[in-house]
């Protein structure tokens, strides 16, 4: 009869996710000790710190040299770092905010101009917006009296800049019902034109520096999708143009040079 030899049981350690729970917990413990050394005020510490972790790391360091891989012997000098240099104004974008700030002075006198008008700036220049809420009735294009006399203080002030103008009629989506036009955009383009022919009445502005486009509903600038984007786009915007977009207007050979002429050296000798 054979003996068989039995094997020696190992013993199965189940306490070694100790060892990784006691570095877990010694790491962590240096985290809290280095937060609690930094949040007392010092830079001179602060800067230590700074420095000795990028060091550790292998980071770029502001004002010294960068050490690569963690090897001091390798570094390569940092370029001084220079601040951008903005680019200087032009004239015509500070002319622009002279002129806004002139209108919006005048906007601001009353408070049924102030909310029936408003001013933004693009790149063709300077939009005085008018909402059809306040200058017109639905459906309708002639101008309510009660605000004709507010307008007179936004003519009087383009009277003043003697520059070309370009006023342009607006609608929402919503098919026009009565008022006796059969389109938004024969609509947009009376209202266009009764503006047009207030600024000709209230003042000596040239009829050769005005001019009259209706786009009905489809140059929005809001989403017809709800009644407040709606109301935004029913407007009259007056395009006070600026010599860049002046240029892509059509003009006749013999008075297009000249009145170029005219308006460059007008901005040459004032602003806006």
């Amino acid at each position: 009869m054979s003996l068989r030899s039995r094997r020696p049981q190992t013993h199965i350690n189940h306490e070694r996710w100790m060892v990784s729970f006691a570095d877990f917990m010694t790491l962590l413990f240096a985290l809290f000790v280095v937060l609690f050394a930094i949040s007392a005020v010092d830079e001179k510490k602060l800067q230590e710190v700074s420095e000795s972790m990028e060091q550790a790391f292998g980071v770029m360091h502001p004002h010294g040299p960068q050490i690569l891989d963690g090897h001091p012997e390798v570094v390569r000098p940092i370029p001084p770092i220079v601040p951008p240099v903005q680019a200087p104004d032009t004239p015509a974008g500070t002319a622009q905010r002279e002129l806004v700030g002139r209108l919006e002075k005048v906007l601001n006198q009353t408070q049924k101009l102030a909310a029936a008008v408003q001013l933004r700036r693009e790149s063709r220049g300077v939009v005085i917006q008018l909402k059809d809420s306040g200058i017109f009735d639905s459906g309708s294009a002639t101008l309510r009296p009660e605000l004709l006399n507010e307008l007179k203080q936004v003519v009087k002030e383009l009277e003043q800049l003697n520059q070309p103008l370009r006023i342009e009629g607006h609608t929402d989506n919503v098919p026009v019902r009565g008022g006796g036009y059969t389109s938004n955009w024969e609509l947009s383009a009376a209202r266009a034109t009764s503006v047009l022919q207030f600024f000709l009445n209230q003042s000596r502005l040239s009829p050769e520096q005005l001019s009259v486009a209706g786009y009905g509903e489809y140059r929005p600038i809001a989403p017809n999708t709800t009644a407040q984007g709606r109301a935004r786009n029913r407007r009259v915007d007056i395009v006070i143009l600026n010599p860049q977009a002046l240029e892509n207007e059509p003009v006749s050979p013999e008075s297009g040079s000249s009145l170029n002429q005219q308006l460059n050296q007008k901005l040459q000798q004032r602003s806006f």
